[in-house]
């Protein structure tokens, strides 16, 4: 084997863990010589090795392997951690380690880069398959196969039990269960589990595993069986968490919450990653599809960034695809209240309006408006300023500025009592300004609809009714009387009850003998109605 320099830098994937293999693998090495043999050859213990490839560390394993299991007749303790870098590394390059990262997917998903990868891994389990088969010569070994593939850490902890060597500290211990977690031997887990005291993170894998294997019962077992915990025993899983990290996430080890919640947590993990699991692997040839449903499964598990991720990368902007998008991101900011969710909710709004597919547009905003009264006050304030801010939205659909003032109409019954909110006022007056003009320079259809004027109308006095906004009202009140349109039976009620309750208090002066002769020609409109 050519030696060449390792560093960070190199091409070979994960540079920095390729160093520490190598590294690891030559400690490995010596102290595996040392131990006294048989009188059987051995091709590690009779070559010279230089090491510099991640074939070249997988190559020694296997040497190291057969060394242990043929070859040495007798052992002396040593630390794993060395044993555990090495092996996780091998590991990493002989079985493809699952992703559960949905934007990871995406990206690495892609169709050239997905055939290069898979071309090139192949040709890397196949020359690891002949250096496998040269080492083991008539065994039959299916290297996609962590569990046929044979453990050198569980071989050497085998020997330390046949030579009647009990001194492995529980940070060794722990580095080993670590090893046949990964590798999802339970059985030899629990034996070595058993025979053993135990510490936190022991015990914490021990109920990871019966959960992967839906074993409710072992569940049941070990959480009985954490009172027993030596909490006075030295552990990786608080000191050395950069190193579990290497072979399995820490984060799902260890314990911040009570049991019960901890468990139900990580159900609902593996549950999530069963689901992403099956995503990853029939994408091909129904990709649009399935990413639509796995679109509505992030919004059922509340996995919202990950069908973000899912709706900007991985479907064709349809208009229930931007539909959805917008369900999704309305769920996610009533959840979070994390602002960035506004601007990718209005981002759905205005994709339902350039789809120009029918009402989508309406159906959008409408979806927004709705849900106002569940936003908290803060974040109900930024979408109303959002809405203003695109006024836009207000030249395309007439049925949007009634539906906005209806909404708003909505909020002010709740705040009636409250003068913090006369903000809703200013957007009324802001969006009723709007709509006006844009009825005098014809951006609506010419002949519209009478009855969404009629309730135009209808909700705006409603609003400043509701603020007791008197001269918004009269203002109100005069639009209409100048207006050619036909006052229906709601709209002619409503100005008779406001002209009772608010406009009867008003001081009579010379000032007042405008509003007083708007009131009086209201009156007669509203009395030729019956």
């Amino acid at each position: 084997m050519e030696t060449v320099e390792v560093d960070e830098g190199t091409d070979e994937p994960d540079g920095n863990r390729l160093s520490m293999a190598i590294d690891a693998a030559y400690r490995v090495m010596d102290s595996v010589k040392s131990w006294g043999k048989c009188d059987e050859e051995c091709a590690l213990c009779d070559m010279d090795v230089c090491i510099s490839t991640s074939y070249d560390v997988v190559e020694i394993y296997c040497h190291l392997l057969a060394c242990v299991s043929d070859h040495v007749l007798e052992v002396s303790p040593i630390a794993f951690e060395d044993f555990f870098v090495f092996e996780v590394f091998v590991l990493d390059q002989i079985c493809e380690r699952e992703v559960f990262d949905v934007r990871r997917i995406l990206e690495t998903t892609d169709c050239h880069r997905n055939v290069n990868y898979r071309v090139e891994y192949t040709c890397n389990q196949r020359r690891i398959l002949e250096l496998v088969n040269r080492c083991f010569p008539g065994e039959m070994i299916n290297i996609q196969c962590e569990q046929v593939f044979e453990s050198l850490m569980y071989k050497v902890y085998s020997k330390y039990s046949e030579s009647g060597i009990q001194c492995v500290s529980s940070k060794d211990l722990e580095l080993l269960l670590i090893v046949l977690f990964r590798r999802i031997e339970s059985s030899r887990f629990f034996k070595v589990l058993n025979s053993t005291e135990r510490t936190q993170g022991m015990m914490m894998l021990g109920i990871l595993l019966a959960l992967k294997e839906d074993n409710n019962t072992l569940v049941d077992k070990l959480q009985k069986e954490m009172i027993f915990i030596d909490e006075s025993l030295e552990s990786h899983f608080v000191e050395s968490m950069g190193l579990i990290n290497m072979a399995i996430d820490v984060n799902q080890v260890l314990l911040t919450e009570n049991m019960d919640e901890w468990i139900t947590h990580r159900k609902e993990e593996m549950n999530w990653e069963e689901r992403v699991h099956f995503w990853a692997l029939n994408r091909d040839g129904s990709c649009e599809s399935l990413n639509k449903s796995m679109m509505s499964l992030c919004i059922k598990h509340r996995k919202y960034d990950d069908g973000w991720a899912i709706y900007c990368k991985g479907c064709k902007k349809t208009s229930d695809v931007i539909h959805k998008g917008c369900i999704l991101a309305l769920n996610a900011l009533k959840e979070t209240d994390d602002q960035k969710w506004i601007l990718r909710l209005f981002e759905t709004v205005e994709e339902s309006f350039s789809s120009g597919e029918g009402e989508a547009g309406y159906i959008a905003a409408n979806d927004v408006l709705k849900n106002l009264s569940c936003f908290t006050e803060i974040t109900r304030d930024l979408v109303l300023k959002e809405f203003v801010l695109r006024m836009d939205f207000l030249e395309r659909n007439e049925q949007i500025v009634n539906l906005m003032i209806r909404e708003l109409v909505e909020l002010c019954k709740d705040y009636e009592n409250d003068q913090d909110h006369a903000q809703y006022g200013e957007y009324t007056s802001l969006i009723y300004g709007k709509w006006k003009a844009n009825k005098i320079n014809g951006k609506y259809v010419i002949g519209g609809s009478e009855e969404v004027e009629s309730e135009m109308y209808l909700n705006v006095l409603s609003v400043f009714d509701c603020l007791c906004d008197r001269n918004k009202i009269l203002e109100v009140l005069g639009d209409i009387v100048n207006s050619n349109m036909k006052i229906t039976k709601e709209l002619s009620l409503k100005m008779q009850a406001i002209s009772k309750i608010n406009l009867g208090s008003i001081e009579v002066d010379s000032s007042s003998l405008e509003q007083y002769a708007v009131l009086e020609r209201l009156m007669s409109l509203a009395l030729q109605k019956h």
